[in-house]
């Protein structure tokens, strides 16, 4: 099994679908280890349990964002700058996590003229770039003695993943380009441990 052949967001619409999944891996996972795997040596079997791992990890993100909601604040919220900002439309961001992409729904507060505001990017603590914080720490980590290709490489060869070349940062760590935010994490959060 490859992360890739885990169903995409927004093709599970309910709790119980996404943990339905998750049981379905689970199950998928058991009967492995009581047949195939049998017929296997362990380091095959570990790098089997490893991908299906992941995928299940990518499932049971979705359950915990499904349970998180769109951040939805009421018809009204307050802007950077104090302005009430009425609830204008619900839009998805990409996020890129160890488990593989996902959607995550968030409700955006706009009027013309003023920055938009997503509630759900300060009570998740997003990144500002699509990539996850743990994504992003395992890429400076790795990243020490090598070069950007070299990280994307590594990264691709054990999580599964794709990375688009053209993303590479200039600094350490890795980064794609800014996708459409609104705001700063609503009101400027960063990284967890990050310098405010």
């Amino acid at each position: 099994m490859n992360i890739r052949e885990i169903p995409e967001a927004g093709k599970h619409t309910s709790p119980e679908n996404y943990i339905f999944a998750s049981d379905t891996e689970l199950r998928k996972i058991d009967a492995y280890l009581r047949s195939d795997a049998l017929n296997h040596d362990l380091h095959v079997v570990e790098r089997e349990l490893f991908s299906r791992l992941l995928a299940l990890g990518r499932t049971l993100l979705q359950v915990f964002l499904h349970a998180r909601g769109t951040g939805d604040s009421g018809p009204v919220v307050r802007g950077h700058s104090g302005e009430s900002l009425p609830r204008h439309e619900v839009k998805q961001r990409g996020y890129l996590s160890i488990f593989g992409e996902l959607e995550i729904k968030r409700t955006r507060y706009w009027k013309r003229g003023q920055p938009g505001v997503c509630p759900l990017d300060a009570e998740l603590n997003l990144p500002a770039e699509r990539q996850s914080y743990l994504l992003q720490e395992w890429g400076t980590l790795l990243g020490m003695n090598d070069s950007f290709d070299q990280v994307y490489a590594k990264l691709e060869s054990i999580l599964g993943v794709r990375f688009a070349r053209p993303e590479l940062p200039v600094g350490g760590g890795i980064r794609i380009e800014r996708s459409w935010i609104c705001g700063r994490n609503a009101v400027g959060h960063g990284a967890p441990g990050a310098a405010a």
